[in-house]
C-alpha cells in the first residue's frame, strides 16, 4: 500500500510540475515581439500543403505560383509598441509565357512553319496599414486597416509562320491598357507563437476598392498585309468584398 501511494504520489507531482511547465510556456513573453522589432513573412499554405500531402503520396511542391489570397507578396512589419505595429506588403509579378505550335507550310505541304504566341503580364501590389494586437499569451488576437495600391496590364502577341496571302492572318496584338485599382481593408485574425520570435498566422478581411481599366487596343494583320488597329473603351468598378475565405496561413520572423 506504501509503494502504491509513493507511485501516486510521485505520478501526481511530475504531471503537476508538466502542467506547470506548459503554462510557463504558453505565458512566456520571451516568444512575443517587442517594440523596435521587424519581421518578414511569406505565404506558408503551399508548404504546409506539400508537407501534409506526404502522407498519402499526393504531394506537389511549393511554387511560386501557389499562394492563397494575397498574390505572391512578401510581408513587413515594424512593432512600434508591443501592441501595434505599422505593416507593409509588396507584390511584384512580371511574367512571359511563350507557346510555339507548328502549322503546315502553305508553299510546301511537306514543310511545317511555327507559329508563336506570347503572353506578357505584369501585376504590382501595395499595402501599407496599421496593425493592433490584443493578447498576452503566445496566441494574439490582430486588427486593424489599411490602404492599397495595384497596377497591371497584360498583353498578347501573335507571329504567324505563313504569309498574310497564304493565311497568316489574324490578331497580332491585343493590349489590355493599365489597370489602376485602389482599396481600403479592414482585417482581424491571429497569430500563434510556435517559437521564439517565429509565429504562424491568418486573418479575415473586408474591403472597399475602386478599379479603373484601361481599354488597350486589338491589332489585326489582313491577307493584303495591312494592319488595323482598334481602339477599346475604358471601364470601371467599385465594391465591397471579403476576401481570404479559402484560407491562408503567413509565417513571420521577427529580429
Amino acid at each position: 500500500m506504501k509503494k502504491i501511494f509513493t507511485i501516486v504520489s510521485t505520478l501526481v507531482l511530475s504531471l503537476s510540475i508538466s502542467a506547470q511547465s506548459w503554462t510557463d510556456r504558453w505565458n512566456d513573453d520571451s516568444y512575443l515581439p517587442e517594440s523596435g522589432d521587424w519581421s518578414i513573412g511569406f505565404d506558408a499554405t503551399s508548404t504546409l500543403n506539400y508537407f501534409g500531402n506526404l502522407l498519402n503520396s499526393n504531394a506537389t511542391a511549393p511554387t511560386a505560383g501557389y499562394v492563397s489570397g494575397f498574390n505572391q507578396a512578401i510581408y513587413g512589419k515594424l512593432m512600434t509598441s508591443d501592441n501595434e505595429a505599422w505593416r507593409i506588403r509588396v507584390g511584384l509579378n512580371m511574367t512571359k509565357e511563350i507557346d510555339n505550335t507548328d502549322v503546315p507550310d502553305a508553299n510546301d505541304p511537306n514543310n511545317t512553319v511555327t507559329d508563336k504566341n506570347s503572353v506578357g503580364k505584369t501585376d504590382i501590389n501595395l499595402y501599407l496599414g496599421k496593425e493592433f494586437r490584443k493578447g498576452k499569451a503566445r496566441l494574439q488576437g490582430v486588427y486593424g486597416a489599411e490602404a492599397g495600391l495595384a497596377i497591371s496590364s497584360e498583353t498578347e502577341k501573335n507571329e504567324f509562320g505563313n504569309s498574310p496571302g497564304n493565311g497568316g492572318v489574324g490578331m497580332i496584338e491585343d493590349k489590355s491598357g493599365l489597370n489602376f485599382g485602389i482599396s481600403l481593408r479592414g482585417f482581424i485574425g491571429f497569430e500563434y507563437f510556435m517559437l521564439p520570435s517565429m509565429s504562424i498566422g491568418g486573418e479575415y478581411g473586408w474591403a472597399f476598392g475602386f478599379l479603373s481599366e484601361g481599354g488597350g487596343s486589338t491589332t489585326t494583320l489582313n491577307f493584303d498585309g495591312s494592319e488595323d488597329e482598334n481602339e477599346n473603351a475604358n471601364d470601371s468598378s467599385f465594391g465591397f468584398s471579403n476576401d481570404n475565405s479559402g484560407g491562408s496561413l503567413v509565417l513571420r520572423m521577427y529580429f
